[in-house]
């Protein structure tokens, strides 16, 4: 299936004056689509479960918001600063694959152009294990790579979150680490960037008082 919503906004500087007045009219639009395969079949046989998902938005530098509609933590999604522009184009691609109940493959892509100068391009790989029996397994990884020409700068940001757990008996072990690794160039010779590693285990007691 496939939704367009269109929105329109009205802005008069000067409510007591017609001049300037063809400027004051901005448009947004999102278009989403989604295809949804609770079975994907090959020549009878079941392959598992298969689901796209698309998003388009488009946003006129002359449109103005009544209130907060951007989600939570964008400019660190894109890496992008928290600039005034309004004029926005972002595509985005989401897709998952599930060949048994227990078992997920994730992956998305984007692109998001903020204006003439910002640009910045993403992609996230993902997969999760819930066998019966073997650990829980969780691992995700995604790069943003963004341009600002106004300021000459280039960047490149990777991102990994890592998590497993076991249950033996009345005990419970978990493993969860997160790494970060950020590339920032301003120039030919001048470099910035950060790069950190958090490893966090533990076992802990479950169901302790029972017998």
């Amino acid at each position: 299936n496939m939704i367009t919503e269109i929105a329109m906004s009205r802005k008069d500087n000067n409510l007591y004056s017609p001049k300037d007045d063809q400027d004051n009219i901005g448009s947004a639009s999102t278009s989403y689509f989604q295809f949804n395969s609770n079975r994907v079949s090959f020549f009878g046989k079941n392959l598992g479960k298969f689901n796209l998902r698309g998003k388009f938005r488009r946003v006129q530098e002359r449109f103005r918001y009544l209130s907060r509609t951007e989600e939570i933590e964008k400019n660190r999604k894109w890496d992008i600063p928290d600039a005034t522009i309004n004029a926005e184009k972002i595509f985005e691609i989401n897709s998952s694959y599930s060949p048994i109940q227990s078992v997920k493959f994730s992956g998305n892509w984007g692109e998001n152009s903020k204006g003439e100068n910002l640009q910045s391009k993403r992609w996230q790989a993902a997969s999760e294990f819930r066998l019966k029996r073997l650990p829980e397994i969780r691992y995700r990884i995604e790069e943003i790579i963004s341009r600002n020409r106004q300021t000459n700068r280039k960047g490149d940001w990777i991102r990994q979150h890592g998590f497993s757990s076991y249950r033996f008996h009345k005990t419970k072990s978990t493993f969860e680490f997160s790494a970060e690794q950020k590339k920032e160039n301003y120039s030919d010779s001048l470099y910035l960037g950060l790069r950190y590693y958090q490893i966090s285990p533990k076992i802990e007691l479950i169901d302790w008082h029972k017998t």
